[in-house]
């Protein structure tokens, strides 16, 4: 688990990294674009642990997906709430954040199901 955990820390410093030199993220646009990716890093990337098969070889369970879809949804819709900004002191994110964190989110999840497959085959499980 210790290269799943350098995995996501890698990923996690590719957000902030860019956050803070290139855009120039004030706090509250930091912490949104944190909640938003840290949140749907979580659901992506258990797609691609949830099984020792390639992720297309193996069909999640229609309860995964409905509750993914729907936690997604929640994550996404609280940063644009009354709520969100008043309890959060979230803000709308620019469409260069959102673009950086699809890619973030795709690149994860592709080194994850890279890394799960190396770990299977090295432990010979």
């Amino acid at each position: 688990m210790t290269y799943f955990g350098l995995i996501s820390t890698s990923f996690d410093l590719a957000l902030i990294i860019p956050l803070i030199f290139l855009i120039g993220a004030n706090p509250s646009l930091f912490r949104t674009a944190w909640f938003v990716e840290s949140a749907l890093s979580e659901l992506v990337i258990t797609f691609a642990i949830r099984t020792r098969l390639p992720f297309y070889k193996s069909n999640p369970s229609r309860s995964l997906i409905i509750t993914s879809l729907i936690a997604g949804i929640v994550i996404l819709t609280i940063t644009y709430t009354a709520f969100g900004g008043a309890f959060f002191e979230f803000i709308k994110m620019p469409l260069i954040v959102f673009g950086l964190i699809a890619v973030i989110l795709l690149s994860y999840f592709i080194t994850a199901e890279f890394a799960k497959r190396y770990f299977f085959e090295k432990l010979g499980i």
